[in-house]
């Protein structure tokens, strides 16, 4: 149950849909999501602990985003807001495959990290793209793939999080059991 909560909480929280400019996925359910998930998670994985750090931070840069401010500290404050999330995407994975691991699920553990260098590798060129193009350096067309694609990423490593209390479920190791209730 608590990595449920974890992947909804990361759904509302890191993916940003608007709708004539109203944020569609409130940022604010994921980070209640979080704090619900939270208790449980912090004596999985020390990972969780650098989550919630990042959690915090992130909420606190979601609240400054209401403020007016000038163009450049919007944009400042959007870049450190993504940082933020990327960080909790990073360490939201690094908690699931601690936890695979002592489970004896290695491979979904493997998988788990994989998954966030993939995102971090595929944010980092979405980014700077993104930068590029702001700056009339790149063109939108070229931009628009690296963000596709470190979307696409995102999203893997979501599902992953979203599967792995049925993986655990369903292909224990008999002699290693954890005692979060997934």
């Amino acid at each position: 149950m608590p990595l449920r909560l974890l992947f909804w909480g990361l759904v509302f929280s890191i993916l940003d849909f608007r709708v004539n400019g109203v944020d569609v996925l409130a940022d604010i359910i994921g980070y209640g999501l979080f704090f619900l998930a939270i208790p449980a998670l912090l004596t999985e994985s020390h990972a969780f602990r650098v989550f919630c750090r990042y959690a915090v931070f992130c909420a606190l840069l979601s609240i400054a985003s209401f403020w007016n401010a000038e163009e450049l500290f919007r944009a400042v404050l959007t870049l450190g807001t993504q940082c933020c999330k990327m960080g909790m995407l990073w360490f939201a994975c690094g908690g699931v495959a601690e936890i695979a691991r002592r489970n004896a699920r290695i491979d979904l553990s493997d998988t788990a990290l994989r998954r966030r260098r993939h995102c971090l590798i595929a944010w980092l060129i979405a980014t700077t793209a993104l930068v590029l193009g702001m700056a009339g350096v790149l063109p939108p067309e070229l931009v628009i793939p690296f963000i596709v694609a470190a979307l696409v990423t995102v999203i893997a490593a979501l599902v992953l999080v979203y599967r792995v209390p049925d993986a655990l479920a369903h292909f224990p190791d008999p002699k290693v059991h954890s005692p979060l209730p997934y």
